[in-house]
């Protein structure tokens, strides 16, 4: 039998390997900042969806006052799958248990994208990208009301993404992306990506392109369930970056090789469907 000072010294070891990113790079608090409103879109009117860039096949609608977010594919194949799937969230990050699945519906209405995909390889075109067209300066803060429609992850946030030559990340030289994960994490921009609502993963992530570098891993405590709103809020003061729901802390890290200004916006998987509001765009200054 286990002694149970062992057992203890063990849980604690498993905890610190799932938390062991953070620990090498969370950081002290930032300076009381001031905070200067760049935009905001609160979706009362079609004509806020101008600011916004497609990149995949994503969907965008405003539904009730919200900006509603989902994959082409996503109704019908979530109509298409069995119900011992359907219940286990897994399934909406297993590409490969999705193939046959989600291969007929790509036949169906984008069967053009078929000249990239690779007979018995996972579908990785199914999920997309929508960037805010306008740039952010070096220190931001982004803010916005979410809803997730379905318990199926994964929410992403892009964040401080251009060329890797300070280039607008929409320059005609680079390269066409359409919402594969391997165009943004290994391709010509950079960019941070941080990923929530993971479902069974259970875990927030926050990587840094090109390389796909994994700066933090935690525990994904937000406890986020489908048809609840929830407040999102990134902060991003030079190398320290925070990310809160509903005003509670979830990550604190610095880079001490960070990004500067650029882009941002929202990824989501094929089988994610999310509404989101209340957008909030600001510039931070210690001034």
């Amino acid at each position: 039998m286990m002694l149970p000072g062992v057992n203890r010294l063990l849980r604690r070891a498993a905890f610190l390997s799932v938390f062991y990113h953070c620990a090498a790079v969370c950081s002290e608090a930032p300076p009381t900042l001031n905070h200067r409103l760049l935009a905001s879109y609160d979706f009362e009117s079609p004509e806020q969806l101008s600011d916004w860039h497609m990149e995949g096949p994503g969907q965008i609608a405003i539904s009730d006052g919200r900006m509603l977010l989902a994959s082409r594919y996503q109704q019908k194949l979530q109509q298409s799958l069995p119900a011992e799937l359907l219940e286990n969230d897994r399934t909406a990050v297993s590409e490969s248990v999705l193939r046959p699945y989600l291969l007929p519906l790509v036949r169906a209405f984008n069967p053009e994208e078929l000249q990239h995909y690779r007979p018995g390889s996972p579908i990785r075109f199914s999920h997309f990208v929508l960037w805010n067209t306008d740039p952010l300066p070096d220190n931001f803060a982004i803010e916005y009301d979410l809803e997730a429609d379905n318990p199926y992850p994964l929410h992403m946030l892009h964040f401080s993404a251009a060329g890797l030559t300070g280039e607008s990340i929409f320059a005609d030289h680079l390269a066409l992306r359409r919402g594969i994960a391997r165009q943004y994490m290994y391709g010509d921009i950079a960019t941070y990506r941080i990923s929530y609502y993971s479902g069974s993963r259970n875990t927030i992530n926050i990587r840094k392109a090109p390389g796909r570098q994994m700066l933090a891993s935690v525990r994904d405590s937000s406890a986020m369930q489908a048809g609840q709103v929830y407040r999102a809020r990134l902060i991003k003061w030079r190398g320290n970056i925070r990310f809160y729901l509903d005003d509670r802390l979830l990550m604190d890290i610095n880079d001490k090789e960070p990004l500067g200004g650029g882009y941002w916006g929202l990824r989501l998987m094929v089988m994610a469907k999310c509404y989101y509001d209340n957008i909030r765009l600001y510039a931070l200054s210690t001034e």
